[in-house]
């Protein structure tokens, strides 16, 4: 009999969703943190559920010889990346395989080989991210520093020298942030006793340069700004910098406003040749070169002849509708994010695109609006947050009865809940998994499905 505390030698089989590693003892499923198939390890049983155990690495007693040195000082102590001492080529093999497995045991599909096409890597597996996300702390000795959680240790923070998911000068702005906050004495907010001022602290990289976001527990604005300018008198790169105010208790960089600072222009991302104005509190894929990659394979999975009529669902800043616009004859983009809708409207208007709506509502109202209109798209593209499509979304997008569907999702277990759900009326023509996470279990896949004539 097996009891939690007990110390356990295994060998693990292959890795799953969430970045774990899957055995067996003694007949009973295991899933382990911190070690890759093939290895043999002592570990610690810290769950005991009723189909499983899971487990925490002691010591690794046989390694894989898949294991590589990491880059970042940080690995192991930060919770960002966890393959990042795997070789990313066996990361990448993984992830197809997870993507496959959760179609089959979780969405209880049986697709053909010819389905699935090789996954795509990522075009640059460090330094590809365009956005940071940070929290303020006070240090031991009164130091105002940024940083991340420990790996599982939301109490605390460690500070930052480095990430490598980023560029050097992302680090070099949080750096410059942090001690110009110090050198204000600016307070850090404290979740314990809700007091402070400097929450978080968000830098997102475009093709123009830097914009900073800086989440607070109430407004302060003289200080704030002061703040704002030395950082873009210190940083040249620096366009913009915002505040976000977020005076509850809930723990994120998001909030109820946000507003200018300081700095002379918006952030612009240009992907496939078309420019984007990213806002505080808006959505943009976080990896720029893997966008393209993603929205050209999409364009090339949906063989457009240019007289469809595509709803654009979920369409956050108007990347897919903007992108795909010139390829077909008229989008209908929704999105339920104001500032996302906003951002849209600027960036169809900056890019010349004509042929494109924006409706702002909730996705369900949205199409329930459409198909009260007898709208007939001829294809929708979507692309839901990682907990997926609602039952009633579904059923309006079966309802609205496009010819073909585009799902883009960062979420294999999700996606495979939502085909089995959709391919009652719709066939899976093709799955394309596509690597926009290196070193992280996070994979993208386009899935794109053709109605069922019947």
């Amino acid at each position: 009999m097996i009891r939690k505390g007990d110390k356990v030698i295994f060998k693990l089989e292959k890795l799953v969703y969430k970045g774990y590693a899957a055995g067996h003892i003694l007949g009973q499923f295991t899933l382990t943190r911190g070690g890759y198939p093939g290895e043999v390890v002592l570990a610690t049983v810290t769950r005991k559920k009723k189909d499983f155990l899971e487990c925490s690495v002691n010591r690794i007693l046989i390694p894989s010889e898949k294991r590589v040195e990491p880059r970042c000082q940080h690995f192991g102590t930060c919770g960002g990346c966890s393959w990042q001492d795997l070789d990313y080529n066996e990361q990448i093999l993984w992830k197809d395989r997870i993507v496959r497995e959760s179609l089959r045991r979780l969405g209880g599909l049986s697709l053909p080989e010819e389905t699935f096409l090789p996954i795509i890597p990522s075009p640059k597996i460090f330094e590809y991210r365009n956005k940071i996300e940070l929290q303020f702390a006070q240090s031991p000795n009164g130091e105002t520093i940024v940083g991340m959680h420990p790996r599982g240790r939301f109490n605390s923070v460690f500070k930052l020298h480095e990430c490598r998911l980023v560029s050097p000068k992302m680090t070099e702005v949080a750096t410059v942030v942090s001690n110009i906050a110090n050198e204000l004495r600016l307070p850090v907010y404290n979740e314990r006793e809700q007091q402070g001022l400097l929450r978080y602290l968000t830098i997102r990289e475009g093709t123009n340069g830097f914009m900073v976001n800086i989440t607070v527990f109430r407004m302060e604005k003289e200080l704030l700004t002061t703040l704002a300018r030395e950082v873009v008198s210190n940083i040249n790169e620096v366009r913009v910098v915002n505040y976000i105010l977020n005076n509850t208790p809930s723990s994120t960089a998001y909030g109820t406003e946000s507003g200018y600072l300081a700095g002379d222009s918006d952030l612009i991302l240009e992907i496939l040749d078309k420019r984007f104005i990213v806002s505080p509190q808006s959505f943009f894929q976080t990896n720029t070169g893997g966008t393209a990659v993603l929205y050209r394979k999409l364009s090339e999975m949906l063989e457009l002849k240019g007289n469809e009529f595509l709803v654009d669902l979920f369409s956050g800043t108007g990347t897919i509708g903007i992108i795909l616009s010139d390829k077909v004859e008229k989008v209908v983009a929704i999105e339920n994010n104001p500032d996302a809708v906003k951002d849209a409207k600027r960036n169809a208007k900056i890019n010349g695109v004509n042929n494109i709506q924006f409706i702002l509502a909730d996705a369900r109202k949205a199409l329930s609006k459409l198909i009260a209109e007898r709208e007939k798209p001829d294809l929708i593209v979507l692309d839901p947050p990682r907990d997926g499509l609602s039952k009633k979304i579904i059923l309006r997008i079966v309802e609205l009865a496009p010819s073909k569907i585009a799902y883009v999702s960062c979420n294999p277990t999700t996606v495979a809940r939502d085909l089995k759900t959709l391919s009652e009326k719709y066939r899976i023509l093709s799955i394309q998994p596509i690597d926009m996470f290196p070193h992280t279990y996070h994979i993208e896949t386009i899935t794109v499905m053709e109605k069922i004539m019947t």
